[in-house]
Order: C-alpha cells, then sequence, then structure tokens
C-alpha cells in the first residue's frame, strides 16, 4: 500500500516539474521578466524616489505608516552601557 502511494507520489511531482515549465492553453500570454528584483528596482530608482517622497508630503496614511515603520526598527532607542569597573571613569 505504501508503496503504490510512493510510485503516486513521486509520479506526480515528476510530472509537476514538466508542467510547471509548460506552454500549455494557460501560460501561453504570460510573460515574466527575466530579470531579479534588484536589477528591476534600480532600473526604476529615481522614479520610485520621487514618487515614494511625494506620496511621503502629501498622504498622511504614507507619512504615519512610515513614522511606524522608523519606531519599530530603531526601538527605544540606543542606550549606551559601560563595561567599566571604574565608576570614576
Amino acid at each position: 500500500m505504501f508503496d503504490w502511494l510512493r510510485q503516486k507520489w513521486f509520479q506526480t511531482a515528476r510530472n509537476l516539474a514538466y508542467t510547471s515549465a509548460g506552454r500549455g492553453r494557460r501560460s501561453q500570454s504570460w510573460s515574466a521578466p527575466s530579470s531579479g528584483p534588484n536589477n528591476t528596482l534600480t532600473g526604476n530608482l529615481g522614479t520610485l524616489i520621487t514618487r515614494s517622497r511625494a506620496s511621503i508630503r502629501n498622504d498622511p496614511w504614507a507619512a504615519s505608516g512610515l513614522e511606524k515603520l522608523v519606531a519599530n526598527i530603531v526601538g527605544t532607542g540606543i542606550k549606551p552601557k559601560s563595561e567599566a569597573t571604574n565608576d570614576q571613569f
């Protein structure tokens, strides 16, 4: 029983490798870019920067989101703690 189930699972997994790269009816009009995320972002970096700055200036939701992001990243701030053994130092 388990041997049959294992064979069925391997057959299905092997078929998925071919169907995911296939060019059938459902994927004919799908044009996926071949560039990675870094290249895509840096190609339009100037436009992204100006739009995000304009959004923060003109949209209170965007400004609030940026403030919350910074607060969550920084937290309560940097708290220096001395490791010196001499209190007068």
